[in-house]
């Protein structure tokens, strides 16, 4: 190993370690940058309530999202699409995204945003409403679960995943899936690491995908194997995952009707 190679190696590890002594000194209550006391101030801000955590599938055109209005959500990707709806919290973890769509993700007000810390050099700015969270990409036992976004939160094939790792954070324990469909059709039998120009569209808005766009190959089998760690953890933590998706193909967790949620 030449010179160059080991400094870069003991200055990425020694930012590491920085970073580590920072979050749990942030997560016992002393937390020296703002970005950390947004985070800080999020941890059980919803204790016991319910939340929304909405996917972007097709069942949305069918799912009547006034009804949301009083309600906990959390939102992704491009439901900016949807001009007459604002989340509670919108999430993006997909660098291919970011990196394509960073204007248009900039552009979100009114709500909380929740990154990625490593989006910030795709793009992504911080601002006044603005959170950044460490997501552990690749790690050992896949898939893990962390309801302590102070630590760090682990990817799965998913950013509900996410969502959901984020809403136990919060001190949700009852959380209702909308949106998630779970059906791409035949795309995941296509080959290589990302699609373009795909002539399935399974978004819930005829503009999800822009014409020359790449996008990330869907893996069930990761998504499925990453819920059911998710709905087990909830359980071990006195808390339930339903799915309210309108139709669908996810059998993972418990169903119930989504108008019934509003009587």
């Amino acid at each position: 190993m030449s010179f160059e190679p080991k400094v870069k190696h003991y200055r990425y590890n020694f930012f590491t370690y920085l970073t580590d002594l920072r979050l749990k000194l942030a997560d016992k209550g002393f937390a020296f940058i703002k970005n950390d006391r947004r985070l800080l101030a999020l941890k059980n801000k919803h204790f016991q309530q319910r939340a929304f955590v909405i996917g972007n599938g097709p069942s949305l055109k069918k799912t009547n999202l006034k009804l949301l209005k009083n309600e906990i959500t959390i939102a992704s990707n491009k439901i900016y699409l949807k001009k007459d709806f604002h989340p509670t919290y919108y999430t993006v973890e997909d660098q291919l995204l970011a990196m394509q769509f960073y204007k248009q993700i900039n552009k979100v007000t009114s709500t909380t945003k929740l990154f990625p810390q490593d989006l910030k050099r795709l793009g992504i700015k911080s601002d006044k409403n603005t959170i950044f969270f460490r997501l552990l990409h690749q790690y050992p036992n896949y898939p893990q679960f962390q309801p302590n976004a102070l630590k760090s939160l682990y990817s799965g094939g998913t950013i509900t995943y996410t969502n959901l790792q984020l809403a136990l954070y919060m001190g949700i324990k009852e959380v209702y899936l909308i949106g998630v469909d779970f059906d791409y059709g035949s795309l995941d039998k296509a080959s290589g690491d990302y699609l373009i120009n795909s002539r399935e569209n399974p978004y819930f808005h005829p503009q999800y995908r822009e014409h020359n766009e790449r996008w990330n190959l869907p893996h069930l089998s990761r998504m499925k194997k990453s819920f059911k760690t998710a709905k087990m953890f909830y359980k071990n933590n006195k808390g339930i995952i339903y799915n309210a998706t309108i139709g669908g193909k996810l059998e993972v967790f418990p169903r119930v009707k989504y108008q019934s949620l509003f009587k």
